[in-house]
Parts: C-alpha cells; structure tokens; sequence
C-alpha cells in the first residue's frame, strides 16, 4: 500500500473509493484498538498486522474480557471494540503528540455554542513512531501523570 492509494468500503450496498490520507500511513501500517466501555487509556492496543488483530479478538473473545498486560489481571467485561487507523504522521506540538478538548453545544433549535475554554492535552516525551513506550503516544492524563516529565 502506497501513503495515498486508495482502499473499498461497501457502505449500504454501495461501493466507495476512498483514499488514506498520507498522514496515517509511513510505511508501519498501524491500527488502534480501543475498548468503548473503558476509559484512562485501558484495554488501548497498537497492532500492525491482520494476524495480530485477530489473535488479540480471539483472547478477549475467550476470557470474555480486557486483560491488563502488566499485572495480568482482567480489566471488565468485553463489550466492543473501536478500531480505526493510527495516523503515523501527527502534527506535533514542540515533537510531542497532543489533543485539543472543546466543548460545542448543539440545541434542538439548531443554534451552536462553542465554549471559548478547552484544554490541550500532550504527551510526556517526544513522538517517536517506533516507541512502544506509551508515553509517547497516549495523551491520556491517566497515562501520563505516571510519567517522568509530567507537568514539566
């Protein structure tokens, strides 16, 4: 797969062309997974590979749950999972991924308020698409309090 070639999707028995923005792919091919009923950066996985996917659908699917990896103990029940692209080129903020949090209220009569205070959440250390290191790609408060450059 090229960083712009496009892939199918049947939507309503249609067929779309649809193109992957050069910034989700650099040649790694990530997928994130994430639990929808969990929060604080849990249950979060990385793959790259179809096989890995599956095998990681196959243990929730058997233990009926979310095992967390470093203490070996289950998380909740497994309900669904999102996946979607991991975009492997993010705009950075001083090398570091961040998010943008704001509040847009929508009423039933149409009109849109946009509240003018948010925050900005970024990660501990610098992006590095080939870390495992959550630090650098999570930018959960959850996750990053934990880590050693927090709050500098």
């Amino acid at each position: 797969m090229t960083a712009r070639s496009p892939i199918c999707s049947k939507r309503a028995g249609s067929e779309q062309k649809l193109e992957i923005p050069h910034t989700h792919y650099k040649g790694k091919n990530l997928w994130i997974l994430k639990p929808i009923n969990l929060n604080r950066g849990r249950g979060i996985k990385v793959y790259n590979t179809i096989e890995d996917i599956t095998s990681y659908l196959t243990k929730i699917q058997k233990e009926k749950c979310f095992i967390n990896e470093n203490t070996n103990k289950k998380i909740t029940k497994a309900e669904y999972l999102l996946v979607q692209k991991y975009i492997e080129s993010p705009l950075l903020y001083k090398g570091r991924k961040f998010d943008i949090r704001i509040w847009v209220l929508f009423t039933d009569n149409e009109a849109v308020y946009i509240f003018k205070e948010g925050h900005l959440k970024a990660t501990n250390d610098v992006y590095d698409l080939d870390s495992k290191n959550e630090f650098v790609h999570l930018t959960n408060y959850s996750v990053q309090k934990h880590g050693v450059g927090f709050s500098k």
